[in-house]
């Protein structure tokens, strides 16, 4: 009896001390990681499509500085994945990228085009990719979107992700497991 308890305490004391059982720990090292419940399996089962902005404006490597900045004043995105004359992937460009010129190009509007500007992609990712990809694609890249491509072709522009689009899925994936409800009290 007394070795049966020291068991049992040791069993309890080790999963305090590390947040998971021993057979979670054997686990773990074999690279399965389920201490984190369901939600963060809704993570690994939540696909890119579920979260990314279909509709996405894209801009053509040429395109002149004035035009530049008239597609953005009249858009809500502020990642642009640019294209080339196929209409394939070639680069990223940001608000942040357009803010540098745009208060001062007194007579650059049609020397400085979009590919002088913009970035090479950082990262890219498919729609059957999973969110906890996603995110993790997302904490390593310099932009507020990830450029969303077709499977078969690296290149094919299908949408854009964003952190918020990803939270927002996630919590919505939340509510219809129960394991989320939107509170109607705010607490000071």
């Amino acid at each position: 009896v007394p070795l049966l308890v020291a068991c049992i305490l040791s069993t309890l004391v080790a999963t305090r001390a590390l947040g998971m059982n021993i057979y979670q720990r054997v686990l773990e090292r074999a690279g399965t990681v389920l201490s984190r419940g369901k939600e963060q399996n809704l993570l690994r089962a939540l696909k890119v499509r579920d979260a990314m902005r279909h509709r996405v404006i894209t801009i053509h490597v040429s395109t002149p500085l004035n035009a530049l900045e008239q597609i953005v004043s009249n858009s809500q995105q502020t990642t642009y994945p640019m294209v080339d004359g196929e209409g394939l992937l070639a680069g990223v460009i940001s608000l942040a990228d357009l803010r540098v010129v745009m208060f001062e190009h007194e007579g650059l509007d049609d020397l400085v085009v979009a590919g002088e500007l913009g970035h090479p992609v950082a990262a890219i990712i498919h729609p059957e990719d999973t969110l906890a990809t996603a995110l993790e694609h997302l904490s390593g890249q310099p932009f507020e979107h990830l450029v969303v491509v077709e499977s078969d072709h690296e290149r094919k522009v299908v949408g854009l992700l964003s952190h918020q689009g990803v939270m927002a899925a996630y919590r919505k994936a939340l509510q219809r497991e129960g394991l989320f409800e939107r509170s109607s009290r705010v607490e000071v």
